[in-house]
């Protein structure tokens, strides 16, 4: 072969490994900025994703507030149902013809949410004055030995759930002619917890009533609020 035909295919060699390179890094070039499009695609979406789940809050609109101050009513009802349910000047809560009051010599039917007082006694103590009141019918269908048989008990829980007082009797009980029902006064309960009624003020405590009635046991309460002192 003669020297110039060498030096001939020697350069179409050349040329062609020239060109095969210059393809070969073209397409690098290309496969590098398409994988670089798709990651900032889908950085922009996890951004998106993101931006979404930050601004999608409960509450956004009118009807998610409407649908949690609902929630809210509820679970306050539910928890005023759990805790005995009652409103300020309800009659006391339970079963039975007998209702709770205080007074030493003037009966006074308490309702929720009245205040009571406790009273100093002549030895220091305090105590509070509790009553009952029976409905006529009942009473009057008892020969004089049964009434002298019910027994009326009355307990006071701080709000806290300790038991302040107690206090418990059988008979006694009158009939006011003009009120027209059986009542019971003139007994106190005595404060035994460790706490002075001074400490209590305005706190609530609940003041329960269990009657015994043959074989028959009621149970009524209300929450009072506690006051010092007489």
């Amino acid at each position: 072969m003669a020297e110039s035909d060498c030096e001939a295919v020697v350069k179409r060699a050349w040329m062609n490994l020239l060109l095969a390179w210059g393809l070969l890094v073209g397409c690098s070039a290309a496969a590098v900025s398409e994988g670089l499009g798709d990651s900032g695609d889908a950085g922009g979406e996890e951004l998106d994703q993101e931006d979404a789940s930050e601004t999608e809050e409960p509450g956004s609109d009118s009807g998610d507030n409407a649908g949690w101050e609902q929630q809210e009513e509820e679970k306050e009802e539910q928890e005023q149902e759990e805790e005995g349910g009652w409103e300020i000047g309800d009659a006391a809560s339970g079963t039975g013809p007998f209702w709770p009051g205080t007074g030493r010599q003037e009966f006074q039917l308490v309702f929720h949410g009245d205040d009571v007082t406790w009273e100093r006694g002549v030895q220091g103590g305090h105590h509070i004055w509790v009553a009952v009141e029976a409905e006529r019918e009942v009473l009057d269908a008892l020969d004089e030995d049964s009434r002298r048989d019910v027994r009326h008990t009355y307990r006071f829980y701080h709000e806290d759930g300790e038991q302040l007082a107690v206090a418990s009797r059988r008979g006694g009980f009158r009939l006011d002619e003009e009120a027209g029902q059986w009542r019971a006064m003139g007994l106190y309960a005595v404060l035994t917890a460790p706490r002075r009624p001074s400490t209590m003020d305005g706190d609530l405590i609940r003041y329960e009533l269990e009657m015994e009635l043959g074989t028959e046991v009621f149970h009524r309460e209300v929450w009072l609020v506690s006051q010092c002192c007489d």
